[in-house]
């Protein structure tokens, strides 16, 4: 196996390690950074704040990149 396929499947496991679906979130109706929702995504996915951070920053980015692609 290569280096670079290596790598290539190293950052593939390291972004689904990240996959809690957006379907779930958008139920939640989370909109912001707030302490209140990163407990929320700890408590209902039981995981750490970092996760819930990093998992509320690519959500939270998704949906700002589609609010904003769609009036372009």
């Amino acid at each position: 196996m290569t280096k670079s396929f290596r790598e290539y499947q190293e950052a593939k496991a390291n972004n689904f390690m990240y996959h809690v679906p957006t379907f779930m979130l958008e139920q939640l109706e989370i909109t912001d950074y707030t302490n209140e929702s990163i407990k929320l995504i700890q408590s209902l996915f039981n995981v750490e704040k970092a996760f819930a951070l990093h998992r509320l920053t690519q959500y939270l980015n998704k949906k700002f990149f589609m609010l904003n692609s769609h009036g372009a």
